[in-house]
């Protein structure tokens, strides 16, 4: 790549890219001065680079391995300021970060997928064998049958709209089918780096892994992490857009789809892989650092490029952790789909199993009950709050998602709620090897979803009401004042929020010598 700083730089070093969203002015402050022992390097937008041919990538080349923290100002819009640190070194020199000037949207309208319909069978029946057969698939093809309850997915393949009718209504004369559904489109529940850095969403819930000490080894204290917890035995599964297959970041151990037209788990938007490393970036040195880091991965991807989640995708992937049942722990699916009794029902079967599965709120400012699954009372649904500073008490600036340390103002609310955490302006990793911001109760679930994986780690055969409870003990109530640098809990303007904030762990020491796990 052509240096476009005018300088004559030695030749294999690192580059750090930024991409931007061109069409608002940010001025950029970068400390140090990557190419000079004076003040900080400042630009606006793409100014600074009289060479470049693309105005929405910023590339600084030939830098030296080192620390280098980011400011970005928004002359614009204040409360899209942000500011992150990373390192380029030889085991990550080319690091990609993505921002995006996003606006908030409420999900409440949801597309129909055309032509194509779920059939759900009288759950007397316990095989679909019979309906799966010329009589219902000379029309249109069967596009995958469920296994549990008895159903399957028509695709109508553009046979015309009379031809649709027609077989529709032939469906909804047999005394087997209790239900027939024209599938739609759920939408995931986000808005449209040698050392790590640490996200301020961890540090305002005290969830940084590397500071967590309580074991005692021949009385000293020592490092749990190095002596009870290993996260590469702890098993989530992000249903989701995919997850990327080569970051160096994440640990991805098994990846399948349920998108038409793919073949793999891979991530071609973005949003899966932020999710994973919010909840298992490794501790490897470069990058950023997941709540439970190097967690096993199970990239599931059931949205397409544009973030549309068929509803019977989600089923097939639910269907798909049940087989897996004794190898996946937790499952995080940050979807918002309108009410379904079908879908939640599969949430249900698959929560009898004993997995623990953590979903987004939503980001409708509205009342969870509108939407599954996160009203279903197995769940653990999460909402997001603004969190621009890393601790308690209000102090930092105002975010996207509102002012500091007040629930986000996108974010659903209801008595199905049971954890908040920290979802605006959330620093994670992202498509190929880049990372990213990213806003929505999307980022707000897998928080929780590592928080369990800390539990399972730490106590490997504990039950799901266990690990809940866990959580439970170890948040912070409504009531809880600041107190500290990071244990307190949200304000909210409207008083709808009353859930707990999810905390560290309060995990009791263990003597090695003869210990008892919990």
């Amino acid at each position: 790549m052509e240096t476009c700083n005018g300088a004559n730089q030695p030749v294999n070093k690192g580059t750090l890219t930024i991409s931007t969203d061109n069409s608002f002015t940010q001025i950029y402050k970068i400390t140090p001065n990557p190419y000079g022992t004076g003040g900080p390097l400042y630009f606006v937008n793409n100014d600074y680079f009289d060479c470049a041919s693309d105005n929405t990538m910023i590339s600084l080349d030939d830098i030296d391995f080192g620390w280098y923290k980011i400011e970005i100002f928004d002359d614009s819009n204040s409360d899209n300021n942000k500011n992150f640190e990373i390192s380029i070194n030889k085991n990550l020199p080319h690091p990609v970060i993505y921002l995006f000037d996003k606006t908030f949207e409420p999900n409440l309208k949801y597309e129909p997928i055309p032509s194509q319909y779920i059939v759900w069978l009288n759950e007397n029946l316990t095989s679909n064998a019979d309906m799966v057969s010329e009589e219902y698939s000379q029309n249109g093809e069967i596009a995958y049958v469920f296994e549990n309850p008895p159903g399957f997915v028509i695709d109508m393949n553009g046979t015309g709209l009379a031809n649709e009718k027609d077989f529709v209504n032939k469906l909804s004369r047999d005394p087997r089918i209790f239900a027939i559904n024209q599938d739609i489109y759920g939408k995931i529940a986000s808005l449209n780096y040698n050392n790590q850095t640490i996200p301020s969403s961890l540090e305002r819930i005290n969830a940084n892994i590397l500071n967590l000490t309580g074991v005692q080894l021949e009385n000293n204290l020592s490092s749990i992490r190095n002596h009870y917890m290993n996260f590469s035995n702890v098993d989530i599964a992000i249903i989701d857009t995919g997850i990327s297959l080569n970051h160096p970041d994440l640990n991805v151990y098994r990846n399948i789809s349920f998108v038409e037209g793919t073949h793999d788990g891979n991530d071609d938007l973005g949003h899966g892989s932020h999710i994973a490393g919010i909840a298992g970036a490794m501790d490897n040195s470069i990058g950023v650092l997941g709540v439970a880091p190097g967690a096993k991965l199970w990239a599931i991807k059931v949205c397409d490029l544009n973030g549309n989640c068929p509803l019977s995708s989600q089923i097939q992937a639910i269907q798909y952790v049940n087989q897996h049942a004794d190898e996946i722990d937790i499952v995080n699916l940050s979807v918002e789909n309108p009410p379904s009794n079908k879908l939640d029902k599969a949430i249900d079967d698959s929560i009898s199993k004993g997995l623990i599965y953590v979903v987004a709120a939503g980001n409708s400012n509205t009342s969870t009950s509108m939407t599954s699954p996160a009203r279903v009372p197995g769940v653990i649904t999460v909402s997001a709050i603004s969190d621009s500073d890393g601790q308690c008490g209000g102090r930092g600036n105002n975010t996207i998602g509102g002012p500091d340390d007040y629930v986000a103002s996108f974010s659903n609310y209801g008595d199905s709620i049971d954890f908040a955490a920290p979802g605006v302006d959330v620093f994670s990793t992202y498509i190929g090897q880049g990372y990213a911001f990213d806003s929505g109760t999307s980022m707000a679930a897998p928080i929780v979803a590592g928080q369990a994986a800390v539990y399972k780690s730490y106590s490997p055969n504990a039950t799901s009401d266990q690990v809940i409870d866990a959580l439970l003990n170890s948040s912070i109530p409504y009531t809880t004042a600041c107190a500290g640098t990071s244990h307190g809990h949200f304000e909210d303007s409207q008083d709808n929020h009353y859930e707990p904030l999810i905390y560290s762990l309060d995990l009791p020491p263990k003597n090695i010598v003869g210990r008892t796990d919990p």
